[in-house]
């Protein structure tokens, strides 16, 4: 399966990389201080869509306060399985990528 060139995951333990399976790349990012130049490579490559753990919810609304553009669509995901925001986030997440209140 070829990977979907527009989507990409980031996460603080491999399992990022099960997003591999369903054609999204994952990508493993341990160490904080490489994350901000892994997402800037992202943006750079023109990825539209990054899934990312809620465990960089620090580092994500530093890069969104940068960005004026409506890309890329940052949605934090639990990738360790236990949820700290829930659905909310999930919501205002898709909400400021889209505009529109889904929920």
């Amino acid at each position: 399966m070829k990977n979907n060139e527009s989507i990409v995951c980031l996460g603080h333990d491999e399992n990022a990389l099960l997003f591999n399976s369903s054609g999204i790349r994952g990508i493993v990012v341990k160490d904080r201080s490489k994350l901000l130049d892994e997402i800037n490579l992202l943006i750079k490559n023109d990825i539209k869509i990054i899934l990312i753990s809620d465990n960089f919810k620090k580092e994500v609304e530093e890069v969104r306060n940068e960005l004026n553009g409506v890309y890329p669509i940052f949605l934090l995901l639990p990738l360790d399985g236990i949820s700290k925001d829930g659905v909310e986030q999930i919501r205002k997440d898709v909400e400021r990528a889209t505009g529109i209140n889904l929920f």
